[in-house]
């Protein structure tokens, strides 16, 4: 890189600086009298681990001034009038102009963190949990906790578990991690993009965007839908999808020759997505797989949650009926119901599975 040196905004005939970040003194003239000659100036590292310089105006007042500002302000240009440096290599101490650049707040945070300038995770001075207490956090909401729920058991606010939840922090325990036996295939639509294992997780690849910016793969979270688990992804054009991950796990590992469109938990926990507890079906055959499971119960008379009758009641009133002689409104009157709750026992449409015989 060749050297260019300028005079220093405010100080000038007093020092000049280089796009190597390097401050020269010039020969002055003291206030008494004794002549200065030129020289490199020795900067001093702040509690922040900058370089600092102390110059000195025309007047000898004194101000400490950080290099990698200077040398921004004088070789590289600032159209958007960003107001922050980064040091590209991480180093706070390389102040040439090629590894500085001016950008926003949040890119010189973002910068700090990918560069490992901001610590991450427990070694973060403030953090509140640690790493297993993240992995905890997650498997838990995988579990489809409420993350009300979750946060009084660690302590921290429900915003922090959110924030974990959507990966804006502890992002860095997000990467795919090695099971044992697990195999992984490309989602169909969605090659080199997201993969799918026979343990029901989908992960991201490794991208670099068009800016440049590497992104490395990591595991993808979940939300529940109607007890299932579902996952976004975004193609190629960058538009949005939602997938029930059941139903990926069986489109990858399972074969379905018979084209049938329903796709059984066999065990009948919807959140298992593992390959061995899949299973193509009819709708026919995962409605009786429903009610062999129990999760599809049918309940009837006065195991219905909202029952005023009690089946002895309902025989009673039957009863009434066979002998005649009462009005449906004297007897609802007296088992304190409606008339209506009357009518529809009368004419089957409820309590039929109750009869006298």
């Amino acid at each position: 890189m060749q050297i260019r040196w300028k005079d220093i905004d405010g100080y000038k005939g007093l020092y000049r600086i280089s796009n190597k970040g390097e401050i020269y003194a010039l020969d002055r003239i003291k206030g008494n009298g004794r002549f200065s000659p030129g020289h490199m100036l020795k900067p001093i590292i702040n509690g922040h681990g900058y370089s600092c310089v102390s110059l000195y105006d025309h007047y000898g007042k004194p101000d400490q001034l950080v290099i990698h500002r200077l040398v921004a302000l004088h070789f590289i240009r600032n159209p958007k009038n960003s107001p922050f440096i980064n040091h590209r290599n991480g180093i706070k101490t390389d102040n040439r102009a090629e590894n500085l650049e001016w950008c926003t707040q949040f890119e010189n945070c973002k910068h700090a963190y990918e560069t490992g300038l901001t610590p991450k995770g427990e070694k973060n001075y403030n953090a509140k949990l640690k790493e297993a207490d993240v992995l905890r956090i997650k498997e838990l909401i995988a579990e489809g906790i409420s993350q009300r729920k979750i946060a009084p058991m660690f302590n921290v606010s429900p915003s922090l578990i959110r924030s974990i939840n959507l990966e804006n922090h502890w992002k860095h325990l997000c990467v795919v991690d090695i099971v044992e036996g697990e195999i992984w295939q490309d989602i169909a639509g969605y090659e080199n993009l997201y993969r799918i294992s026979n343990k029901g997780r989908v992960a991201s690849y490794d991208k670099t965007k068009i800016n440049g910016q590497f992104i490395q793969g990591r595991m993808k979270k979940f939300s529940v839908w109607s007890y299932y688990f579902r996952v976004s992804l975004v193609n190629s054009s960058g538009i949005q999808k939602w997938f029930m991950v059941h139903r990926l796990v069986a489109e990858a590992f399972i074969p379905n020759p018979d084209n049938k469109p329903i796709v059984n938990h066999k065990n009948g926990n919807k959140k298992d997505n593992t390959l061995e507890n899949l299973e193509w079906a009819t709708i026919s055959e995962n409605n009786q797989h429903a009610y062999d499971t129990g999760l599809n119960v049918s309940y009837k008379g006065e195991n219905v949650y909202n029952a005023k009758l009690t089946t002895e009641n309902v025989l009673q009133i039957k009863q009434m009926f066979k002998d005649g002689g009462y009005l449906q409104r004297e007897i609802a009157e007296m088992f304190n119901v409606k008339v209506s709750t009357i009518q529809n026992i009368k004419n089957g449409s409820h309590w039929k599975h109750i009869s006298l015989s």
